[in-house]
């Protein structure tokens, strides 16, 4: 029988899936029958369709008592394996394959694939090797999806082979989304519980293997734990299946290996570099042991582990990390004020645990690093710690904020982090310095407790001065729009001893607010009362105490407190860097003390006011009343062009010098006089640094009726003529007249300073002994003086005068005659000139005449 048709179709449905369309068959067909067995064959069988060719022999034995026997060989070229499931007998195959390969084989084209079936059909697929059924099909660009779930496998180069009851998967050139596999084998049971199981090898790169993942039904476990662990660079993985045909779960499993890859944590952020070894995981379940890698430029050790939680959807990874780690080697981390003094090394681990959910990644980090082999030379708190001594850290948090605890074995440091704005910032935090006092969350302000026998403020203020501003942060964040810690906005400080300004502040119990300012109140031994500072306001200082004890002063003793400021050398006018700081850094004041000590000694009341505006700040009022003293002082600084510039008018007075005198421990000077001193000058220099080349003003004083009780005090308080030196040699010259002081009426005079030099021609003490005249000049710029002082005495004032003035030697016999004669007449001194010149502190005092004449003694007077 020959059979040749065009156009044709063949439907079968107990074999095909749906009808066969035939573009053309020729058939020579050939059968034979008898009682026993039928039998049909054909040597010649060529048939093509719009999908494939098919040509070859077959022979079919239908025996009366025995099952059918196929024997077929042929081979076929397919244009389009999209269409196979057309042609698939789903008699010889089963359901389950069928279907399988019906939805598994997506496209691609095949050459010479060749057929073998020789057996009984009812014993196919020959499990006992009765029979061969053997079906090779070579399929070039070819798509095939062994599951709908996984991505598809395309360009491959498939070779498919059928053998009874397997079948056998070879490629060597495989894409699957932007991976790509140079091999890809496996094998199934063609059995009513069958499955074909894959191993795939992969070359990708990181997050080439991430997205493969994402779109895989294990997206939601190895997928997000590769979207928490990003991988960078290329990677091997070698990838598992076990798909049953029946439709059920597939059973994935597999390696991804590592090679110098970097590694980042996205949540927490950690970024690893250099990472060798492998992660393994089956199914949901991944673990990697024995990791090695870089994190900031140092070795560490790593692994994890992640999988479902309970069976639920809420997926968490496991991270465990250390390293022995140089502290040397992190200075492009931390903050040079660190790494400057503190060196050494910590054998540090951490646990960080990542829980994963659709819509939420949180995460916990605990870190402990012992501080055995650091060393440190930070101050208290963080100075040299004990070798039992350890630095433990809690971070917990998610995407959008993070909470992180820090403890020292006299630090604690509590923090609240938004991390919602692309520079993270400090909500709220908790610094404890001294007894521990940890917060509850959730944290609110930026909270500073000081709660130690001591602390040393200057040190801490000292480092950082001595730190350039950029090394304060690490170089890694030390530009202006990076991360930075904020203002605290409470301070509480309960310290036995605090150091701070130079000073020791003792049993300090105080707090500062930040709100629109700053609102401190005091309370110590040396200080209590309330400081303010709101933003553009004045400083407003209201205490009821305060009581200083400056240590450079202890070094001289009180009375040095009055040696004329003129007398110190100092440095030039240009304005200094320093100074402008200075000059920004000092707002607006005023000042009330009810009751202020230095030094010991008892100042009383003290208000003030300055002011400040563009360049310049202005003491608007100064007083100070102690008693019966008063002093007010007035003023200003300014920079212009370049030049510091002050001005300074104060005025002294009291109603006895002596109440002013004590209060220094000044045990001689003037003594039970009232006085007024005013003081108007200027000079280009800061206050604190004077040009005298450049000092100009007037200076004028009035001392009331008094006494000079010593000579120290005197040569203190007068010291630009060196009266002490003057007293000293008229002492020397006329014994008698001042061994128990020199009372007078009144001390007057004034001067002016110019251009450093100090001149006065009107300075006169009334005294009882005689009147002193003294002028001349005082330069201020070398410190040496050139002055004449003119002495007369006053006769009147008693024998005790008239006796050291008497010219004759014989002054005994003077006397005695003056006791028994009226009215005698004596020879006397009545007028001595003195030049002073040298230097102020020691000058030389000279005689250069005296005058002489005739005293009468009235008749009245009585010795």
């Amino acid at each position: 029988m020959i059979i040749n048709t065009t156009a044709d179709s063949f439907a079968y449905e107990r074999v095909f899936a749906k009808p066969l369309k035939v573009n053309q068959a020729q058939i020579e067909a050939y059968w034979h029958r008898s009682a026993q067995v039928t039998t049909f064959w054909s040597d010649h069988l060529a048939i093509a369709t719009p999908d494939l060719t098919f040509a070859g022999q077959v022979r079919v034995d239908m025996p009366a008592n025995a099952p059918t026997w196929l024997s077929l060989y042929g081979e076929a070229n397919v244009v389009d394996a999209g269409q196979t499931w057309r042609y698939l007998p789903r008699p010889a195959l089963g359901n389950d394959l069928t279907d399988y390969l019906s939805k598994a084989i997506k496209g691609g084209q095949v050459k010479s694939a060749r057929i073998l079936w020789y057996g009984a059909l009812n014993d196919f697929p020959y499990q006992h090797h009765d029979g061969v059924f053997q079906a090779f099909v070579p399929l070039t660009q070819a798509k095939f999806s062994f599951d709908p779930q996984w991505p598809l496998l395309r360009d491959m180069q498939l070779n498919l082979l059928f053998e009874n009851d397997k079948m056998y998967i070879d490629s060597h050139q495989i894409k699957t989304l932007a991976a790509y596999s140079p091999k890809v084998v496996g094998e199934a049971d063609l059995t009513p519980n069958g499955a074909l199981k894959l191993a795939i090898d992969l070359a990708a790169t990181g997050p080439q293997v991430q997205q493969y993942m994402l779109n895989s039904p294990l997206a939601d476990s190895v997928g997000s734990a590769l979207t928490t662990i990003e991988v960078a660079g290329p990677v091997t993985a070698k990838l598992n299946l076990n798909i049953p045909f029946n439709s059920t779960d597939v059973d994935a499993s597999g390696k991804v290996y590592f090679k110098n890859n970097p590694i980042t944590l996205t949540t927490p952020h950690l970024a690893i570099d250099d990472v060798n070894g492998s992660l393994s995981f089956k199914n949901s379940a991944i673990k990697a042991q024995g990791l090695t890698g870089m994190l900031y430029h140092q070795p560490i050790q790593f692994g994890f582990n992640g999988d479902h939680v309970n069976n639920t959807l809420e997926y968490k990874v496991n991270v465990s990390v250390g390293g022995q780690w140089q502290l040397a080697k992190l200075k492009d981390y931390l903050p040079s004020i660190v790494t400057d003094n503190v060196t050494g090394s910590s054998d540090w681990q951490a646990q960080v645990g990542v829980n994963i959910n659709a819509k939420h990644v949180s995460y916990n980090v605990a870190a402990t690093l012992p501080l055995k082999q650091v060393r440190s030379q930070l101050p208290y708190p963080l100075q040299q710690p004990q070798a039992t001594a350890t630095l433990t850290v809690h971070v917990n948090g998610d995407a959008s904020h993070l909470y992180a605890q820090a403890l020292l074995p006299d630090v604690a440091y509590q923090a609240q982090m938004s991390l919602l704005t692309p520079v993270p910032h400090i909500t709220a935090s908790n610094l404890t310095v001294g007894k521990r006092s940890l917060l509850t969350q959730p944290l609110q302000g930026q909270l500073v407790q000081l709660n130690s026998r001591q602390f040393n403020a200057d040190q801490w203020l000292s480092l950082i001065k001595t730190t350039p501003a950029n090394k304060v942060q690490s170089s890694a964040i030390s530009h202006s729009n990076e991360f930075s810690l904020p203002l605290p906005t409470r301070i509480t400080a309960k310290v036995a001893k605090l150091t701070l300004g130079g000073l020791d502040w003792h049993q300090v119990n105080s707090v500062a607010t930040r709100g629109q300012g700053w609102s401190i109140k005091l309370a110590s031994r040396e200080a209590d009362g309330y400081i303010s500072w709101v933003h553009n306001q004045p400083l407003n200082v209201i205490l009821k105490s305060l009581h200083l004890n400056l240590p450079q002063l202890n070094q001289q003793p009180p009375a040095a407190l009055l040696t004329p400021l003129l007398a110190t050398k100092q440095p030039l006018t240009a304005v200094t860097a320093s100074d402008r700081s200075i000059m920004a850094a000092i707002p607006k004041i005023d000042l009330s003390i009810a009751d202020a000590w230095l030094q010991g000694y008892r100042l009383g009341a003290v208000t003030a006011t300055l002011t400040k505006r563009h360049n310049q700040l202005q003491l608007q009022q100064l007083k100070i009343k102690s008693g019966n003293v008063s002093l007010k002082a007035s003023g200003d600084w300014s920079i212009a062009r370049q030049h510091n510039h002050t001005k300074l008018d104060v005025v002294i007075s009291g109603s006895n010098s002596t109440d002013l005198l004590d209060r220094f421990g000044i045990s001689g000077s003037v003594q039970n006089a009232p006085f007024n001193t005013h003081v108007m000058v200027n000079w280009q220099g800061t206050p604190w640094s004077i040009d005298r080349r450049t000092l100009n003003g007037k200076v004028s004083t009035d001392i009331g009726k008094g006494i000079v009780s010593g000579v120290g005090g005197a040569g203190r308080l007068l010291g630009l003529f060196s009266l002490d030196s003057i007293i000293r040699k008229m002492k020397l010259d006329f014994s008698g007249v001042f061994d128990n002081g020199l009372a007078f009426n009144y001390i007057r005079g004034n001067g002016t300073i110019k251009d450093g030099i100090f001149d006065s021609n009107n300075i006169k003490m009334q005294a009882l002994a005689g009147d002193m005249y003294i002028n001349g000049k005082v330069n201020l710029i070398d410190e040496k003086v050139n002055a004449n002082v003119k002495f007369i005495p006053d006769f009147t004032s008693g024998l005790p005068v008239m006796t050291a003035f008497a010219v004759a030697p014989q002054v005994a016999l003077y006397v005695f005659a003056i006791s028994t004669v009226l009215s005698p007449v004596l020879d006397v001194i009545t007028q001595v000139n003195y030049q002073v010149t040298g230097p102020i502190a020691a000058p030389k005092v000279v005689e250069r005449s005296r005058l002489e004449g005739e005293y009468k003694i009235p008749e009245n007077s009585k010795f």
